[in-house]
């Protein structure tokens, strides 16, 4: 829902309560109570992750990790050091990831990753870069044959256009279901984006069924879903924030293998529910 120009209101549904909760993210207006219940958070006003944003720097820094709100985990670099850019876009706080090959690589969790999960909610407020070609990974986790990930991709279905993709894999899931993409449309340069990515199979864990759903939300829009999916197995592969940290599955189906997939611009918030 636009709320102003170039703003958007993103609606969360939390799983945990099936209610439907709602906040601007990368905004800085007042933090639902809600989000004591995520189990990943990054925010960039709060970079150390302690709950006090005064103490954020007041200029350009290079980082070597960050602090996870939510408390569930660390928070280390990978490859080279992204920047806190303490007035981007909308002079708010962002990680700027442009330029850099680097990532964020949040410690593997059972929270997060390491256990089998019917739920998950992704929450992510971030910019486009001047340059959006090529495959960038703005979150992912597990690896080529287990995980989840966003991706600014081109679409090779509409003139390989820069395009906005989350994709969920398993390759225990029945033959023909291992892989799920959702198309969120095609993204510009230096545009700021919500993005909601839900799982929830919970009406069926055990089997790929149609009750079973992965759906993606931008700007508070539902844009695609997709069914038959089941729960998600345990994956310890690592976890990337602005680029791939040990492989992930690509939307075209293929597995990219090692680090890189670096994104181009700028992320403000990250939540991860279950």
């Amino acid at each position: 829902i636009k709320v102003a120009d170039g703003q958007y209101r993103l609606q969360l549904k939390t799983i945990e309560t099936g209610a439907d909760q709602n906040y601007t993210l990368g905004y800085g207006f007042t933090t639902p109570s809600f989000f004591s219940t995520a189990k990943l958070r990054i925010d960039a006003a709060d970079i150390d992750g302690d709950g006090d944003t005064s103490d954020n720097p007041g200029v350009l820094t290079p980082l070597t990790g960050a602090g996870d709100i939510s408390g569930t985990t660390t928070i280390g670099t990978s490859g080279g050091s992204p920047n806190l850019d303490p007035n981007g876009q909308f002079t708010l706080p962002e990680i700027d990831f442009n330029g850099t090959n680097a990532a964020l690589n949040p410690a593997n969790n059972a929270a997060i990753n390491t256990s089998v999960s019917t739920a998950k909610t992704f929450a992510l407020a971030f910019t486009t870069g001047a340059d959006i070609t090529g495959v960038q990974t703005i979150y992912e986790q597990g690896d080529a044959d287990v995980g989840f990930a966003v991706y600014v991709a081109p679409d090779p279905g509409n003139g390989n256009a820069p395009t906005l993709f989350a994709v969920a894999r398993n390759n225990t899931w029945t033959a023909g279901n291992e892989t799920k993409v959702l198309n969120l449309g095609t993204v510009a340069a230096s545009t700021h984006y919500n993005v909601e990515v839900t799982f929830d199979a919970r009406a069926n864990p055990t089997t790929n069924d149609p009750a079973n759903v992965f759906r993606g939300f931008v700007n508070g829009t539902l844009v695609d879903t997709e069914t038959d999916v089941a729960e998600m197995d345990s994956h310890s592969g690592a976890i990337g924030v602005g680029g791939t940290v040990g492989d992930a599955r690509l939307p075209d189906d293929t597995a990219f293998i090692g680090n890189g997939n670096y994104f181009q611009g700028a992320i403000n918030e990250v939540l991860v529910f279950n």
